[in-house]
């Protein structure tokens, strides 16, 4: 089967991949715990490839049954306390998936980062897309639809 997902290499450099302070949440509330980091570079020391990509996808169900598997408890334990985990974590499961032979496509899912922050909701995010905006991408959906599965961040207003 093919899995569709934004699978990329790791960059040291870039935010994703610099941020290691470990975060707790208790309920609702997460907090950082300022005198402690992740953990981050000991893996990779000991052999485990870190790989980026975002957390919208469409997958095998083979690879859906790896990623419920128990024997990824301790890992989900680690990842719970990292930063951005949603958008690491499952770019770095499949990187290291022993003898993993499915085939892994460009993501389905569009979005745009335009030049400025007025539409987004951080600055690492994409635009929102909202009904006074819709002109301005509108062009660029409707070329594309052929090749996406569903579109990203679109709010009602």
């Amino acid at each position: 089967g093919t899995n569709f997902m934004d699978l990329k290499p790791w960059i040291n450099l870039h935010w994703m991949s610099s941020q290691l302070h470990v975060v707790h949440a208790c309920g609702p509330w997460v907090g950082r715990i300022r005198e402690q980091r992740f953990p981050q570079e000991e893996l990779g020391r000991n052999g485990f490839s870190w790989a980026m990509g975002d957390e919208w996808w469409v997958i095998t169900r083979g690879l859906a049954t790896y990623f419920v598997h128990s024997s990824l408890e301790p890992f989900l334990e680690l990842m719970q306390h990292r930063v951005n985990a949603e958008e690491i974590f499952w770019a770095s499961v499949v990187s290291n998936i022993p003898g993993f032979a499915q085939m892994i496509a460009e993501s389905v899912v569009w979005c745009i980062f335009s030049d400025t922050d007025d539409w987004r909701d951080a600055k690492h995010s994409p635009d929102n897309i909202v009904d006074e905006r819709l002109d301005t991408y509108f062009g660029e959906i409707k070329r594309r639809w052929p090749d996406y599965f569903f579109v990203r961040k679109v709010r009602m207003g």
